[in-house]
């Protein structure tokens, strides 16, 4: 925990590749998504239930109707007596049960996500594609081979995986 203007915060955070389950001082879960961080200051569900996030998380809130729950985001604040949401800074997938969605995505969107989800780096070799990608596939606990080799299949590309490096090339 950190201390910030002489209050003690409590901050969790996955790197990417990453997801966990948290269980917050008043018994709400969270399960917080890979590069996301909640933080929250001590005295969190006695004085308060306030929790800042970054990313996405999925709260599953334990019910107290005199401690309203407060996620505040970079975009938003939501306040909540007790019920279960998803809160999302950045990502269109139902990341939560391991499927990952794109629905007319852009190659930009895709490569991100994959990056985020896997833990890895993308690298496109030379030219690339310029083409709008519009992708929409889903999967569901797949391997990123396996999600590769699909996109790859679609979208006219081989690649090469090493340690935590994609290489993309564009088939012409």
């Amino acid at each position: 925990s950190t201390e910030r203007n002489g209050l003690s915060m409590i901050v969790k955070e996955n790197p990417k590749g990453r997801k966990s389950q948290i269980f917050l001082p008043d018994g709400t879960k969270v399960w917080l998504n890979a590069e996301s961080k909640v933080e929250y200051q001590k005295g969190f569900g006695h004085a308060h239930r306030n929790i800042k996030l970054h990313g996405e998380a999925y709260f599953d809130i334990e019910k107290n109707k005199n401690l309203p729950f407060i996620v505040e985001t970079s975009k938003v604040s939501i306040t909540a007596l007790g019920t279960e949401f998803n809160v999302r800074s950045y990502l269109e997938e139902a990341w939560k049960n391991g499927i990952l969605s794109f629905h007319e995505a852009s190659q930009e969107e895709v490569f991100r996500t994959l990056e985020r989800w896997y833990g890895v780096k993308l690298i496109v070799k030379k030219g690339g594609s310029n083409q709008e990608w519009k992708y929409t596939s889903r999967f569901e606990n797949e391997s990123l081979e396996n999600v590769l080799i699909s996109m790859g299949h679609v979208k006219k590309f081989d690649f090469d995986i090493s340690n935590e490096t994609v290489t993309l090339s564009y088939r012409n």
